[in-house]
């Protein structure tokens, strides 16, 4: 605080509160705070051990011009003492200047500085990251990684989150400087340095994790996860749990969009081999000029264009696990009879090998066509048809789960409103009924795609008829125009072939489209333009 005209004459009368303030300073400071009046005469001064001494005491100076100045000028001087050199501090306060000597605050500050960069590997390996002290400007002067080695790399590296949190001493979360996607949280320690913590370790663990995952197609499904309390899906999950007690090959056949890969992934949960990878291959996503390769791998120059190092096929990477083949009824009849010589022999050939390979896979199809009808046609070999029908289980469509649409949808309805942040939403008894009473001919993923669809119009928190489509609508009597009808059936057709294709290109084709017309109708109909491939919802 600035004053104009010192206060001579001061009788040397200090307050209470102000006698109060300068026993706290000295605690803190662990060193002597000395008071001065506005002409720079010191009157009072406070020692670490408590005592205060007046103006009378013999260690105390006449004058100080330095306080004199302080008090003159509103501003805090700092000052090294010529004879201890001692920092000291000038503080005005109203009608008097308080000298703090910070210098032991400072030789404290260091020791702890020079402990902790001690602890810094142990630090760095107990919070899993890295561990950094930063001095005021937020300079990296010293930085471990959770393995003990220094990190040199970011030595010197001025960090503004760091900086900040030395200016307004508080601790700043923010982006690590080490690695893209961790979190790192600066915690100002003393007025000349602090301590920084990310968890750089754990992030690379979690990548390293999603790779192995992404590299295995790790399961997401269990048992649990199968909604449904009708007999038909009942029925469907007790088969499963019976396939999954055994090591034969299942084949699972059911119309689109019924969850067979959401069965397929249960039942290697429950099975002996759930803690092996789950692999799942779409037959019909696939080219027919790369099955082969994908499914048994190929050696060293196999073909032109092959890796240099050859590359493992779907069969050894689920080695000990399962391979999940979907829509086997697409796989050509050439390669169903090196299928069925890996299901007998449990081995095979890389393209271009001349050795074989022996795994031990399990082996999970499923199809959406009837493979008895194709067998009949000269389709497909009727010995693969009884290797891979060793149990069978039919996934029930929707409309024979009598009940089931009723949970399903507010599952669906509770899952995309908080995806959304639109919480506690219901469904009203009429739109119930409408959903109830349409045959859904796409099925669980029809229903899933619907509940999406109205979650994204809902202004309130019930879902109305009117949020549904026109094509559901006119089931229950509510007509539909004729080109609502059509838009609807349009929408319908490319969710589908998104949804069981790997890339817009793929999709495009099927529908027998352009890749740019394709995703006009896409942004106009509001559907998630993103393909899905093979991955499943919970059914």
């Amino acid at each position: 605080m600035r004053f104009k005209q010192p206060l001579d004459g001061c009788n040397g009368l200090v307050p209470a509160d102000l006698e109060e303030a300068m026993n706290w300073l000295s605690k803190a400071l662990g060193a002597e705070v000395a008071l001065f009046d506005g002409s720079g005469r010191q009157v009072r001064v406070q020692w670490v051990g408590g005592s205060t001494e007046g103006r009378e005491g013999e260690n105390l100076p006449i004058i100080d011009p330095n306080a004199a100045r302080a008090y003159s000028e509103g501003m805090v001087l700092s000052t090294k003492d010529r004879l201890t050199g001692d920092t000291q501090v000038y503080l005005p306060v109203p009608n008097w200047v308080l000298r703090c000597n910070v210098s032991r605050r400072l030789a404290s500050e260091e020791s702890l500085r020079q402990a902790l960069e001690k602890a810094l590997p142990e630090i760095a390996k107990v919070v899993g990251g890295e561990a950094v002290i930063f001095d005021r400007n937020g300079k990296r002067i010293a930085s471990v990684n959770p393995d003990g080695s220094v990190n040199r790399q970011y030595l010197g590296k001025v960090s503004e989150a760091a900086r900040k949190s030395m200016q307004t001493f508080s601790p700043v979360v923010g982006r690590s400087m080490s690695m893209v996607g961790a979190m790192a949280v600066r915690i100002p320690i003393g007025t000349e340095f602090g301590l920084g913590l990310n968890n750089k370790l754990s992030i690379k663990q979690k990548r390293e994790l999603i790779n192995e995952i992404k590299k295995h197609k790790n399961i997401r499904f269990t048992m649990d996860d199968i909604i449904g309390e009708s007999p038909a899906i009942t029925a469907a999950k007790r088969a499963a749990l019976r396939a999954a007690c055994s090591d034969s090959t299942v084949l699972l056949w059911g119309e689109t969009g019924t969850g067979k890969e959401l069965f397929a992934q249960a039942i290697h949960h429950a099975s002996a081999r759930k803690d092996g990878p789950f692999v799942a291959l779409n037959c019909s996503a696939v080219p027919a000029s790369l099955i082969e390769s994908t499914l048994f791998g190929y050696e060293k120059g196999a073909f032109t264009g092959a890796k240099d190092e050859g590359q493992f096929g779907v069969f050894e990477t689920a080695n000990g696990g399962t391979l999940f083949l979907d829509e086997i009824s697409e796989m050509e009849l050439a390669l169903q009879a090196k299928l069925l010589r890996v299901l007998q022999e449990k081995e095979f050939m890389r393209v271009g090998g001349t050795r074989p390979v022996a795994v031990d896979v399990r082996i999970i199809a499923s199809t959406n066509r009837d493979l008895r009808k194709m067998v009949k046609e000269g389709k497909f070999r009727e010995d693969l048809y009884f290797r891979l029908n060793v149990m069978d289980i039919r996934i029930p469509p929707l409309r024979e789960r009598v009940g089931d649409v009723d949970l399903l949808a507010r599952y669906f309805l509770d899952k995309y409103s908080a995806l959304m942040g639109k919480y506690n939403c219901k469904i009203s008894a009429e739109a119930m009924r409408i959903l109830e009473d349409y045959d859904w001919p796409g099925n669980v993923r029809e229903l899933q795609n619907y509940i999406e669809r109205a979650v994204n119009w809902l202004n309130g928190d019930t879902l109305l008829p009117e949020h549904l489509p026109p094509l559901v609508r006119r089931k229950s009597g509510k007509a539909a125009t004729l080109a609502e009808a059509v838009k609807e059936y349009e929408r319908a057709m490319i969710a589908e072939a998104l949804a069981s294709h790997q890339s817009r290109k793929e999709a495009a084709a099927a529908l027998g489209l352009s890749v740019t017309t394709l995703w006009r109708k896409v942004r106009a109909l509001g559907l998630n333009g993103e393909p899905q491939g093979t991955q499943s919802v919970m059914f």
